[in-house]
């Protein structure tokens, strides 16, 4: 287990230092306005990403050790090339995506959707190994890619971006493609559950969309592509906090999926959202400390006040590092409908309240929602996690215990 953990928060820790990385160079070489108009492009493809992957998603885990997988694959992909084609079409016609890109969005949307399809297929067979392995090497083609096209062949524009963004993609997926299909050999060939790979499906990815527009709808509403660019900047560095969770949630999530529902699941599963909960507090505490004169130096004085933005979105980043955990656990156990309801609560606040108050506060009011919203969908998922458990509420605020089992999983 020790190890396990070591590997994916490496793997983890890297994805967020490429990503960082990214941040920064694409932030002094392409501008704030740029940065705002690829973040409504990354928000474009993580929204027909989010539909598609109820075929394709991460909700499929619990289904890969006991399903045909070459069937899967050929729906899968069939749906996903569909899904690229439309909703690039759809996008180019509302205003959201340009015509001049057309050409290069389609096959990006599709690269992007089938190498995180490939990804759960790697995470469905505990293929941990290679799961940490690519997750890491997109982010890293992404970085040598925009040193390429800025540094070298000085492309300061939107499409600095957009190229090694899609090479990046289009590599990894063809190395993603090729091992897990290594799997898609000697496979239970019993009934299609196609039923409940659907509900399940939806109200997985209803959940995620949910949780990314709790947050990222305040970009369609702030003044211009500046503001975006630098709430979103300030977002996306904040969140790099979350690398913890995100390196705690695939074990949670392979572990649960594999052994089942029971006290060691569960006793797992709050012992690692307290854990999350506290590492990303010291995370927090550390850019905290921070200079404001350190982030001016490497994104550029576009980019001043990012580090109070930043600050300000520390609660919602805490509420999301230890409910993020306890989702993962309802998704292992094909319990998603209670996560969608969950994430319906701080949606619907998001929906309501981010008009009024980014239209009288700007950058602040987006602050303000993203932090009520995140807060009001966690306290949901603790509630509901608890009743369904039906663990004591001592047992959450039994700290001395909770190391105990953590040591005791770490010595497993």
């Amino acid at each position: 287990m020790l190890k396990t953990i070591f590997q994916s928060l490496l793997t983890r820790g890297g994805v967020a230092i490429f990503n960082f990385l990214v941040l920064i160079l694409s932030a002094r070489y392409l501008g704030v306005e740029t940065r705002g108009e690829v973040s409504v492009m990354v928000l474009n493809l993580a929204a027909v990403q989010i539909i598609n992957e109820i075929i394709t998603g991460y909700s499929l885990v619990s289904f890969i050790p006991h399903i045909n997988l070459w069937r899967l694959y050929r729906t899968g992909f069939l749906i996903t090339a569909g899904m690229a084609i439309t909703s690039t079409l759809v996008l180019t016609l509302s205003g959201k995506s340009a015509m001049t890109h057309i050409w290069i969005i389609i096959p990006l949307t599709f690269v992007v959707i089938a190498n995180t399809f490939n990804l759960v297929v790697l995470l469905g067979k505990q293929d941990l190994k290679h799961y940490n392995i690519f997750s890491i090497l997109q982010p890293f083609l992404l970085l040598a890619g925009l040193f390429l096209t800025t540094r070298i062949f000085g492309i300061y524009t939107f499409e600095g971006y957009l190229y090694p963004l899609f090479l990046s993609f289009l590599l990894t997926f063809i190395l993603t493609t090729f091992y897990a299909l290594r799997f898609a050999t000697n496979q239970n060939t019993g009934s299609w559950p196609w039923k409940r790979i659907l509900l399940i499906g939806f109200y997985c990815q209803m959940a995620v969309f949910m949780h990314v527009l709790s947050n990222r709808y305040s970009y369609y509403l702030l003044e211009n592509n500046a503001q975006v660019g630098l709430y979103a900047s300030a977002c996306s560095l904040m969140e790099s906090v979350w690398v913890i969770m995100a390196a705690l949630n695939p074990i949670v999530l392979s572990k649960v999926a594999n052994e089942g529902d029971g006290a060691y699941s569960r006793g797992m599963t709050l012992g690692f959202a307290k854990l999350s909960f506290l590492l990303s507090l010291a995370a927090g505490l550390v850019v905290m400390v921070l200079p404001d004169s350190l982030f001016l130096t490497l994104l550029g004085k576009s980019f001043t006040g990012i580090k109070s933005i930043m600050l300000a979105y520390l609660p919602g980043i805490l509420f999301i590092s230890f409910s993020g955990i306890l989702a993962h656990y309802f998704s292992a156990l094909g319990q998603l409908k209670r996560t969608l309801i969950c994430n319906s609560v701080g949606f619907l606040f998001t929906i309501v309240a981010a008009p009024l108050l980014i239209r009288s506060m700007g950058i602040n009011g987006a602050l303000l929602t993203a932090n009520i919203s995140y807060g009001l969908s966690s306290l949901a998922l603790l509630i509901a996690f608890m009743n369904y458990t039906k663990l004591p509420l001592s047992t959450f605020w039994n700290l001395k215990a909770d190391w105990k089992l953590v040591a005791g999983l770490l010595k497993k």
